[in-house]
């Protein structure tokens, strides 16, 4: 038989040893009734197979089992020569051993201090019952092993378990034990009660966000001139807390199977400078067995009892976030990256908000329920948020569904009530991102019509402006620069995906403008002449142009399915705006194609006003085309769907 171990510091003594070995007890004698309770009901069912099978998930995860199969056990049993067939039959009987070991472990602690324990009769008992007994073959339990283990006899495990209990009953009565504020205390006086009682304040303020959770059990007792707290975060698991209060130092035990939550704890704690020592690693056992638990320890100098209590009052109210914190970080990484995860969990923790709400109602499936519902266009599931939203809309967002289920748990909200909250937060974001995106188009469009006006300004009666080839490349670059922006939002929003396109026919607009812009700013140029003044209604056009286009773009924002008309109007009015630009603009290229060609115009002007000529059409065709795309998309996609 193994006996219990502690992952508490070795520094830490023994005085907790006893009162956590009775709590040990009596979470083993709970499971042990378990084990007897699923034998009874395999031998019921296998007696009787028609019966309909119980349902034991709930006691299972009463008792601290996570093991979902032995739920099915009982309704797989069946009658066989000699016994019983019953899956599991080796994990249950290995169950039933290892909780006879735990119950007798402060029995048989009490006995070596001397006190009144009673253990070795008792385990000499229980190494005898299973002694005689066959341990199970497989999935065979022998007949006399079920008889051993459930009939009520004297040598049999019922009456055992019994004797057990009532040992443990007076056991637990020796101790001098003390209720303060939810904690339970051994032999503590009154300044040490005040202590601790500070100490439970703070954790007593924020325990409510753990919810359903179970955890934070605290003991505390003195140990020489020490006062010892302990904090079981998780139930018998190797997840706690100590702290010792020396004469003006207080030291702090950290025991947890998660490094990543044991230098969370230490961000937490951050600004009280406490001195951490390394951290090391062990084996420890759990409720489901053995497994690598980290070990931290840190001192703090505290000379004033007044600001010790202040201190132990705050460290309090941090540890209903260690709960479930990593199940919450792995959540959490399916919509961001992992650094933003734990950013979002230390913020839940800083605002006193935490993060088991999120993951009570759902957590994963909660969000993408709400962004499937919000999501102007379909996603997959599993698909991140910062996709969709960015990484800083992403994190914001996350930050209303922890503050949102928190919040209407606290204050019994029911779920359609916070599910619909948080679907009007994704609304938002998302309408909030389709006008970012159609402002960028629109910031766009202005510089596309300022290039306009300058090529117009360049073919005007006044001398042209020399830096206006640096102007024009310049407007040029920043016009690349807002598709670019606008392509990268184009993965989260079909309106992005729709605009980045119309801003791919824009773009060429403008680098057409700016070609024509490097052109009439030449030399060759700028002498008044015919070329010159041929060109004028052209430029002049696509001033025109490019104001309709930066029109079609803003009347686009309010075409909706169902919307009023007139805005509908509106849009389509600005698009043949566009269209009839581009149409006249086809009649003004040849007038000055025919001028250009009819003879006396200087070889090297010729070439120069064709090709501006040719690149101020082009820019014009690009505008009809970007506006006819535009139209075509509201009508067949938008007010026909």
């Amino acid at each position: 038989m193994i006996p219990p171990s502690s992952v508490a510091d070795d520094r830490s003594g023994a005085a907790f040893l006893l009162p956590d070995a009775i709590r040990r007890a009596r979470a083993a004698a709970a499971r042990l009734a378990f084990v007897v309770r699923l034998l009874s009901l395999a031998r019921e069912q296998a007696s009787f197979p028609g019966r309909e099978p119980p349902e034991l998930s709930e006691e299972r995860e009463a008792v601290g089992l996570d093991d979902a199969t032995l739920d099915d056990a009982p309704a797989e049993a069946a009658l066989v020569e000699g016994g019983l067939k019953l899956p599991q039959a080796a994990r249950l009987h290995r169950l039933a051993v290892e909780a006879l070991d735990d119950l007798i472990a402060p029995l048989a602690m009490a006995d070596a201090q001397g006190g009144p324990g009673g253990a070795a009769p008792l385990r000499d008992r229980a190494q005898a019952l299973f002694a005689a007994l066959p341990a199970p073959a497989g999935e065979v339990v022998a007949s006399r092993y079920l008889v051993a283990m459930l009939d009520d006899q004297v040598t049999g495990l019922p009456s055992l378990a019994r004797e057990l209990g009532g040992a443990l009953d007076s056991l637990q009565r020796t101790l001098v034990q003390q209720e303060v504020a939810g904690a339970h205390a051994y032999g503590l006086d009154e300044p040490d009660r005040a202590l601790l009682a500070a100490f439970m304040a703070g954790l007593n303020r924020t325990a409510a966000l753990k919810f359903d959770a179970p955890g934070l059990d605290v003991t505390a007792t003195r140990a020489g001139e020490a006062l010892l707290v302990k904090v079981a975060v998780v139930p018998d698991e190797p997840h706690t807390l100590e702290l010792r209060l020396g004469p003006g130092e207080l030291t702090l035990h950290y025991a947890d199977p998660h490094l990543q939550r044991v230098r969370f704890l230490q961000g937490l704690l951050a600004p009280h400078a406490i001195a951490w020592g390394e951290t090391r690693s062990r084996e420890a056992r759990g409720a489901e067995g053995r497994e690598t638990c980290h070990l931290m320890s840190g001192r703090l100098a505290v000379a004033d009892r007044a600001a010790l209590a202040s201190l132990l009052e705050e460290l309090g109210a941090q540890l209903v976030f260690l709960v479930d914190w990593n199940r919450a970080r792995k959540r959490l990484r399916s919509f961001v990256d992992g650094p933003a995860a734990v950013d979002l969990l230390r913020w839940a923790a800083d605002a006193e908000v935490g993060h088991r709400a999120f993951l009570q109602l759902g957590a994963e499936r909660l969000v993408y329920e709400a962004i499937e519902s919000a999501s102007p266009t379909p996603v997959r599931y599993g698909q991140r948020l910062d996709e969709l939203l960015g990484r800083e809309a992403a994190v914001d967002h996350l930050r209303s569904v922890l503050r949102a289920t928190s919040d209407g748990l606290r204050r019994g909200r029911s779920e359609r009530f916070i599910r619909d909250e948080l679907r009007a937060d994704l609304l938002g974001r998302f309408e909030t991102l389709e006008h970012g995106v159609l402002a960028l188009a629109g910031e766009h469009a202005v510089l596309v019509g300022g290039l306009a006006g300058a090529v117009r300004d360049a073919v005007g009666e006044t001398p042209p402006d020399e830096a206006l080839s640096r102007r024009a490349a310049e407007w040029e670059q920043r016009a690349d620069d807002l598709v670019e922006r606008v392509r990268t939002l184009a993965r989260r929003s079909p309106r992005a995906k729709l605009y980045a396109r119309l801003l791919g026919e824009a773009d060429d607009v403008a680098d057409d403008l700016e070609e024509a812009a490097f052109l009439l700013g030449l030399p060759a140029a700028r002498a008044e002449g015919a070329p010159r003044a041929a060109l004028r209604p052209l430029a002049a056009l696509l001033v025109a142009g490019a104001e309709a286009w930066r029109d079609c773009l803003a009347a686009s924002a309010g075409v909706t399915r169902g919307g009023a008309r007139e805005d509908l109007q509106t849009f389509l009015e600005a698009v043949d705006r566009v269209v009839v630009v581009e149409h006249q603009s086809d009649e003004a290229e040849r007038r000055v194609t025919a001028l250009l060609l009819g003879g006396g115009v200087e070889p090297h002007q010729l070439l120069l006003f064709s090709r501006a000529t040719e690149a101020l059409e082009r820019a014009a065709d690009a505008l009809a085309h970007g506006a006819l795309l535009l139209r075509d998309h509201f009508l067949t996609e938008v007010m026909s769907a």
